[in-house]
């Protein structure tokens, strides 16, 4: 379907304007590329933010960095990641939530927990195993480099069901930035 617009007539002239859908699309920028907005991340991160307070707070994000900044604004004692691990983008929020009720005895309020971080630590790996895969742990340095080796050309058309090669390609794309491995190889 078409929308017309007709102008007034000008010099025995009335000027049309036709759209489309296409033309409502939000554009990418892209030729040809046409698109909803900005494309979903393939990973999303899991962290353990430790407090001066004695308290850590196990949760989900896409970006963790400025998820801190958030939380250390409402927060009047210092905030530090103290784990930052990622998982596939559709499983990171359940893996959140199993780790939950994983430390429900350790729970003080919603996402915040009185015990080690190695506990959590370990609480969101143990959830990670029941849903059927794993999360794979990285420096909080390490965020906009993951980010990118998720998004890199190999990752397309990778099969993310658990026991598949997403983590590998991620793992083989940052060890080629850092000069760990060959190109080739």
């Amino acid at each position: 379907m078409r929308l017309r617009l007709n102008g007034p007539k000008i010099f025995g002239v009335r000027p049309t304007v036709s759209l489309g859908p296409e033309d409502f699309a939000k554009r990418t920028g892209k030729p040809g590329g046409l698109s909803q907005g900005v494309a979903p991340p393939s990973i999303g991160f899991i962290y353990v933010i430790r407090g001066e307070h004695g308290l850590i707070k196990v949760g989900s994000s896409t970006n963790p960095r400025a998820r801190l900044a958030q939380l250390r604004t409402a927060s009047p004692f210092p905030l530090e990641i103290d784990y930052l691990g990622f998982t596939r983008a559709d499983l990171y929020v359940e893996v959140e939530k199993t780790a939950h009720a994983i430390l429900d005895d350790h729970r003080v309020n919603l996402e915040w927990f009185d015990c080690e971080p190695d506990v959590a630590v370990a609480a969101i790996h143990r959830a990670a195993y029941r849903l059927g895969d794993h999360v794979i742990s990285t420096h909080p340095e390490k965020t906009e480099e993951v980010l990118r080796a998720a998004s890199h050309p190999a990752m397309i058309g990778t099969n993310h069901n658990p026991g598949s090669t997403w983590v590998d390609k991620i793992i083989m794309t940052l060890e080629i930035w850092g000069g760990r491995r060959g190109q080739g190889g």
